[in-house]
C-alpha cells in the first residue's frame, strides 16, 4: 500500500483531483504530507534501514547481551567503568549501519522533498526561522539547565555531573523509580487528566503492545481518528523517562481523539501534528510544576522536590537535545556534524565534557519531519503553560475550562500548527522562559 501511495500515479491523480476542483486545498496538502511520508517509508525500507533494536544482541568478553540491557547499564550502573563498557559497546552497534542509514535518509529525504514540491504546503509546516527560534531558545535556558541539573542531581543523591553519561544516569534517576511504577501507569495517567472532563476522548485511546526500539518514546498510531487511537509504549524502562514519555504520547492521542469527525481523513489523520505534540509536551512539563506533584501525584516533602526536579531536568534536556539534533545537521559533512553535535549535546545537557559516541551526539534521524514536530512542541510548550497557566490560575491542570482551548485546538487537525495555537493563546516565549527559570530555582 504504502509503495502504491509512494507512487508517481498517485501523486499525479491527486493533483489531477485538486485541479479539477474535487479536493480542497488544505485537504490536498494534507495528502501530499502523508504521501510524502509513505515516499520515505519505502526508502527505508527498501534499504533495509530501521531505528536500532533494544533485543539486537552483541557479545562482550565472551557474554551475550542486548542493547536495553547495555543501555540500562551506561545509565545506571554502579560501576563508571561498566557504564563506559556499555556505552561503548552500543555505540560499536550503532556505527555498524550508519553509513548505508544516511544514505538512504538523504535519498528519503529528497523523494519527501519531491512529493512536497508539486502542491500547496501544509498549514503545519514547519516556520522558516526554526534554527533562530531553536538557537534562541538554547542561549536562553543555559543557566537554567545548569540549575535544573545540579539541583536534581542534588534531590537524588547523585553527584554533580561533569560528562554527558553522568547527566543521562542524573536524568535517569533510578532513586525515583519508587514513584513512577511502570504497572498501572497507563491508569495513573488518564487519572491525573481527570479533572479537566476529558474522559470520554481518553476512553477511545487504547494502550497496545510495547515497541522493541531502542528509544523510550511512547509511538502513536491514529488509525482512525477520533474513533481509535493506539499508544505503543517502548518496552524500555526508564522510571521517570518512562513516565514522562507515556504521558507525552497520551497529550498526542488525546489530541487525535478529539479532532472532528467531519473532517476529511487526510486531515483528521494529521502528520506529524505539531498540535497533538504540543499538547504531549504540554501534559509531560506538568511533573515538573509542584503544584501538579502536590494535587495530582500526591507527593510531598522531599519525594516531591525530587521528582518535581527530576521531570523539569528531564522536559529541558529533552527539548535543548531536539534542539542539538536540528542545529547539527547544518554541518557540511557527517565527521563535521558528528563534531558539532558532540558539543552541543554536552551544552544541551549541562555539561562540559562531550561524549564520543556518534548515536548521542549526532544521531541519524531517519524521520527529521517527526524530530522538528517535537522540537516545535518542546519549544512553545512552557510557553503554552504559562498562557494556560495566566487565563485559568496557576492550577489551570484541575480547571475543567481550561479544556476548552485544548478541544478547539486538537479539533481542527492538520489545519493548525502548534506556533498558530500559541498565537490564540496569546503564548508568549518570553513568559514560558521565565517560568523555566522560576522552576528551575
Amino acid at each position: 500500500m504504502r509503495r502504491a501511495l509512494g507512487s508517481g500515479e498517485v501523486r499525479e491523480a491527486i493533483g489531477e483531483a485538486a485541479s479539477l476542483g474535487q479536493i480542497a486545498h488544505d485537504e490536498h496538502a494534507a495528502m501530499l504530507v502523508h504521501v510524502a511520508r509513505a515516499a520515505r517509508d519505502e526508502v527505508l525500507a527498501r534499504a533495509g534501514v530501521s531505528p536500532l533494536a533494544a533485543d539486537a544482541g552483541v557479545v562482550i568478553a565472551g557474554v551475550p547481551r542486548t542493547l536495553g540491557a547495555l543501555l540500562h547499564d551506561a545509565l545506571a550502573h554502579p560501576d563508571p567503568r561498566q557504564r563506559t563498557v556499555a556505552l561503548d559497546a552500543i555505540e560499536e552497534r550503532a556505527s555498524q549501519d550508519r553509513a548505508r542509514m544516511l544514505e538512504a535518509r538523504d535519498e528519503a529525504d529528497a523523494l519527501a522533498a519531491k512529493v512536497r514540491a508539486r502542491g500547496p504546503k501544509s498549514a503545519d509546516e514547519p516556520p522558516d526561522d526554526l534554527n533562530e527560534r531553536a538557537q534562541r531558545f538554547l542561549d536562553a535556558t543555559d543557566d537554567a539547565m545548569h540549575e535544573a541539573l545540579a539541583r536534581a542531581a542534588h534531590a537524588t543523591g547523585a553527584p554533580r555531573p561533569q560528562t554527558v553519561l553522568d547527566a543521562l544516569g542524573v536524568l535517569r534517576a533510578p532513586a525515583l523509580d519508587v514513584t513512577v511504577a511502570p504497572a498501572g501507569r497507563g491508569r495513573r495517567l488518564g487519572a491525573g487528566l481527570a479533572p479537566l472532563g476529558l474522559d470520554a476522548p481518553l476512553s477511545r485511546v487504547r494502550l497496545v503492545s510495547s515497541h522493541a526500539e531502542l528509544d523510550p518514546a511512547a509511538h502513536v498510531i491514529a488509525s482512525d481518528p477520533p474513533r481509535r487511537v493506539d499508544v505503543v509504549p517502548s518496552a524500555l524502562e526508564l522510571g521517570v523517562t518512562s513516565e514522562l514519555a507515556l504521558t507525552a504520547a497520551l497529550g498526542e492521542a488525546l489530541a487525535s481523539a478529539l479532532v472532528a469527525p467531519a473532517l476529511p481523513a487526510a486531515i483528521r489523520r494529521a502528520w506529524p501534528g505539531s498540535v497533538g505534540r504540543g499538547l504531549g509536551a504540554l501534559l509531560a512539563s506538568l511533573h515538573a510544576d509542584p503544584l501538579f506533584v502536590q494535587r495530582v501525584r500526591r507527593l510531598e516533602g522531599s519525594a516531591a522536590n525530587a521528582s518535581r526536579r527530576g521531570a523539569l531536568a528531564i522536559v529541558l534536556g529533552r527539548a535543548r537535545t531536539l534542539v542539538a539534533s536540528r542545529l547539527s545537521e547544518r554541518a557540511s559533512s557527517d565527521r563535521e556534524r558528528r563534531d558539532r553535535g558532540a558539543g552541543l549535546v554536552a551544552r544541551a545537557l549541562g555539561v562540559r565534557e562531550p561524549s564520543t559516541a556518534s548515536w548521542l551526539s549526532a544521531p541519524v534521524v531517519l524521520d527529521p519531519a517527526a524530530r522538528d514536530a517535537d522540537l516545535r512542541a518542546a519549544l512553545l510548550a512552557p510557553a503554552l503553560a504559562a498562557a494556560l497557566r495566566e487565563r485559568f490560575d496557576e492550577d489551570w491542570f484541575r480547571n475543567p475550562r481550561a479544556a476548552e482551548p485544548l478541544r478547539a485546538a486538537a479539533g481542527r487537525g492538520a489545519t493548525l500548527s502548534i506556533e498558530a495555537w500559541g498565537g490564540e493563546l496569546g503564548a508568549g516565549v518570553e513568559s514560558g522562559l521565565a517560568r523555566l527559570v522560576e522552576l528551575a530555582r
